[in-house]
């Protein structure tokens, strides 16, 4: 078991890792929208893009580990309460990790989100006062 629950933290470590990676990119994005070029978010959306696949496939091999041991996800934070070996506490270490790293990514995400809808809100209103209807416009709500 001890084994397992290194190879499970090895895992959470990995995806607390790829988290960072597409944060920074999310942080470079959020420049981006307010001060850069088309040019230059297609290049950042570019980027994230191997760091999404990445993510995705350290999911499933995650949730794979996890169904040969017959763990379930509340399962996992059952074993996450116990009193802990150290394989256990390097899966801790990890999640949390993981956990901060997640966190951060969704308030970053969420900046984004909003700077967008700031923006086609902008360009909605624009078009409306200068009497432009949305079947010309390439983005709408």
């Amino acid at each position: 078991m001890e084994e397992t629950m290194n190879g499970l933290a090895l895992l959470l470590l990995r995806q607390a890792g790829v988290q960072k990676s597409l944060l920074a990119l999310e942080e470079r994005k959020t420049r981006v929208l307010l001060k850069g070029t088309t040019e230059e978010l297609n290049e950042v959306l570019n980027a994230q893009q191997p760091f999404l696949m990445q993510s995705s496939n350290l999911e499933r091999q995650r949730a794979n580990l996890q169904e040969r041991l017959g763990l379930k996800k509340p399962e996992m934070r059952r074993i996450l309460a116990l009193p802990e070996t150290d394989g256990e506490k390097r899966l801790n270490g990890a999640f949390a990790l993981l956990k901060e790293a997640v966190s951060r990514l969704k308030k970053a995400v969420d900046l984004n989100g909003r700077i967008l809808e700031a923006r086609v809100d902008t360009r909605n209103n624009l078009a409306r006062i200068f009497g432009i209807g949305n079947d010309v416009l390439t983005y709408s709500k």
